[in-house]
């Protein structure tokens, strides 16, 4: 019979040390030689010679279903969940405990909930309870497995060190968890003026929160975030470019604090104006019940789930509604309005882009004007937020609408066999854009005229406690080291490839030529960066002259961060004690912030029972580049700095454009939680040839404690090194 030989030593499993994976278990042991062997291998690596330790000898699972590790409460913030992360698909048994990349699946549950639940997670929250009652310990890791006959089998269970003390008990967290719920409950309902039978919320969708500020950004951080983006300027945008209108509907919303999008306002608003209400419903539903049945496409909806604009692949997809109730009548209406609203984009005389690129000019005229001003600085505040709307975030968001149809029809170049993958990369690796300008001026320029150019930049571009280049230049730069410089490579398609594409254009009724649309699709992809980067300098002085503002009056910065910009906006129009204004702020949203932090919630939301259990969803990461690297890892984020990452793996969870500091580096690779196949750092990984995982998800998380990976883009793995 095969026997597991497992440790049991007298220093493992304390109440104040778990030792896990610290000594010795040997697995599919068979026969008395090979028992005594696995015996002096797991007394060997124990680390003293009490006569206290012991060696436990258990028959050996092999034929398993699922198997996985549960702990009693939550590790990060000892909040009341019962987390089960289990592997379903391998059929081994130490997928989970030892790190190995696999199909491993996280379900959340709130210990207090009284809803029974099905299968094994059932059975296995029945297991946490009773284990709970024997031990007299609320905080337990426990391993298990699911044989064929779905027997489950606990294999062991150790007392679970958390070190952050409780801050409420768990029947409070409960009614906060049962009031969040109630709350979202009519939301999910059929509401006036929208289209849509359900309501649908998710950190990820649209716009992205999750990768700009995190998923639980500081009220400074969000308010911010919320004025200059999400409250109307998203919606702006979309109706300026020929989409519904959604002015009145704020894209995010906060549940505890927490930023999520209205995923139904966002399908909304990729609704092409001229097509009619009975199709324009009909669609929506179609998008929100796709999302449903396919979550994993949370971070990836404009990709897997919307027709947003039209390409050369567009005829076909649609062609795939037929299957969905969708009549032929209705896509060619949805199939004639999207032609349609692309061409008024791409068309000469729109310029609809064009006047939103002179827009990016004003704001910095604008922002001159501002600071050299006598103004107040709450009045200098509330002229940067404004500014910023009209001159920066708005043409801006209309800039990355032209961008993503520029990298679209690229995409739908490559599946109708036009060019290559090859040429995709080659072309996208010939744009020209803020961090290859970067990385060129960090070994041309002198420090002052280089900070003087990129100095505004900031890691955590909403986050007042992220330092700028200019106030934490030795912490993201070594001076003295200059990189070899990644130029940007000339590329051109072929007279051929030029031909084809301009048959192609013809074919479907696309109005510019192949050498116009390469030029639209190159001008724009540049030009978003570049906006990105100009309006950042509105952000960066907002929270540049508020930190001097919070210094005069005693405050620190890491209490500013609870802040919320409305009540420093209200300065500028109200003749009020402002210390008084701003400390009620901050007192409040720091003692709600707290909650925040205790709060685990999905990524997507559909169901109001969604609140008190949920999977996290194993979103499918983006491989950028065709490039192989194996090396270290090196972890960063807003507010600690690594300068020692050249020839390393860098994992950031959110990478905006105050990353950029990162590529004056010579990285070897990059893994995020969070972002898209089209959000910042994948154009960036892209241009500059890195080897990139972006929007990694739970696998992030998987990673994030090893010391040495391979990222494998071609074969989409990683694979863990040690």
């Amino acid at each position: 019979e095969p026997l597991i030989i497992r440790s049991s030593c007298i220093n493992e499993d304390t109440i104040n040390k778990s030792g896990a994976g610290q000594f010795l278990s040997v697995s599919n042991v068979i026969g008395h030689k090979e028992i005594k062997i696995a015996i002096d291998k797991v007394i060997k690596s124990y680390s003293d010679n009490s006569e206290l330790n012991e060696v436990l000898i258990q028959p050996f699972l092999n034929k398993v279903k699922i198997s996985g590790v549960v702990f009693t409460r939550d590790i990060n913030n000892n909040s009341p969940y019962i987390k089960i992360n289990y592997d379903d698909a391998s059929g081994r048994t130490d997928t989970i405990t030892s790190g190995c990349i696999s199909e491993n699946k996280v379900f959340y549950y709130h210990k207090n909930h009284d809803k029974v639940i099905k299968g094994f997670k059932g059975d296995l929250i029945k297991l946490c309870k009773e284990l709970e009652e024997i031990y007299e310990h609320d905080a337990l890791d426990i391993e298990f497995a699911v044989d064929k006959k779905n027997t489950l089998y606990l294999f062991q269970v150790r007392p679970l060190v958390i070190n952050c003390k409780k801050v409420i008990d768990d029947e409070e967290h409960y009614n906060i968890v049962k009031n969040i719920s109630k709350r979202i409950r009519p939301w999910l309902k059929q509401q006036p003026n929208i289209h849509g039978k359900n309501g649908m919320y998710g950190l990820m969708p649209d716009w992205n929160p999750a990768e700009i500020i995190g998923c639980k950004p500081k009220p400074l951080s969000l308010s911010l975030y919320r004025e200059l983006i999400t409250n109307s300027i998203w919606a702006y945008q979309r109706n300026n470019y020929g989409y519904k209108n959604l002015r009145s509907f704020p894209l995010l919303i906060e549940i505890e604090g927490i930023p999520y999008i209205d995923v139904r306002a966002s399908f909304n608003s990729f609704i092409p104006k001229e097509l009619d209400k009975n199709t324009s419903e009909k669609l929506v539903d179609y998008y929100l019940d796709k999302l449903k049945k396919n979550p994993s496409y949370h971070d990836k909806i404009e990709f897997d789930i919307i027709f947003s604009c039209f390409t050369f692949d567009t005829k076909r997809n649609l062609n795939k509604l037929k299957n969905f109730g969708f009549t032929n009548n209705e896509i060619n209406k949805i199939n004639v309005s999207l032609l349609n609203l692309t061409n008024n984009i791409l068309r000469k005389n729109s310029k609809l882009w064009v006047n939103d690129l002179k827009k990016i000019e004003t704001l910095e005229k604008k922002f001159n004007s501002i600071i050299k001003s006598d103004i107040d600085k709450y009045a200098k505040i509330y002229w940067l937020i404004e500014d910023c709307k009209r001159y920066g975030t708005l043409p801006f968001a209309g800039l990355a609408r032209a961008a993503f149809i520029s990298i679209e029809m690229l995409k739908s170049f490559v599946n109708q066999n036009l060019i290559s993958s090859s040429d995709y990369n080659l072309f996208m690796s010939s744009v020209k854009t803020v961090s290859s300008s970067l990385v060129e001026d960090f070994n041309t320029l002198s420090k002052k005229e280089f900070l003087k150019k990129y100095g505004h930049l900031r890691p955590g571009t909403y986050d007042i406690m992220s330092k700028s280049y200019k106030e934490g230049f030795k912490d993201y730069f070594k001076w003295s080291e200059k990189t070899n410089i990644n130029q940007n490579k000339n590329f051109k398609f072929t007279n051929k490839q030029i031909s084809n594409i301009n048959n192609s254009l013809k074919k479907y009724n696309i109005n510019i030529s192949a050498n116009e649309l390469v030029k639209f699709i190159k001008k724009s992809i540049e030009a978003r960066e570049y906006a990105k980067f100009m309006f950042t300098k509105n952000i960066n002085e907002i929270l540049e002259i508020y930190s001097n503002v919070c210094i005069e009056k005693g405050i620190s910065k890491i209490d500013a961060a609870y802040t919320h910009i409305g009540s420093v906006i209200s300065l500028n129009s109200v003749i009020a004690d402002s210390q008084k204004i701003l400390n009620t702020s901050i007192e409040r949203r720091k003692k709600r912030y707290e909650y925040t932090k205790l709060v685990n919630l999905p990524n997507l939301i559909f169901n109001h029972e969604n609140i008190f259990y949920f999977h996290e969803p194993d979103s499918a990461p983006n491989y950028i580049t065709q490039e192989n690297v194996t090396a270290n890892i090196v972890v960063i984020n807003s507010n600690k700095t690594n300068k020692n990452i050249d020839k390393k793996i860098v994992f950031i969870e959110n990478a905006d454009p105050g990353y950029d500091w990162i590529l004056s580096h010579d990285i070897a690779g990059m893994v995020t939680k969070y972002g898209g196949a089209n959000s910042h750092m994948a154009i960036r990984a892209s241009e500059l040839n890195i080897p990139a995982v972006i929007g990694a998800g739970p696998l992030y998380d998987r990673l994030v404690n090893s010391n040495k990976i391979e990222i494998n883009t071609v074969d989409r793995k990683i694979l863990i090194i040690n």
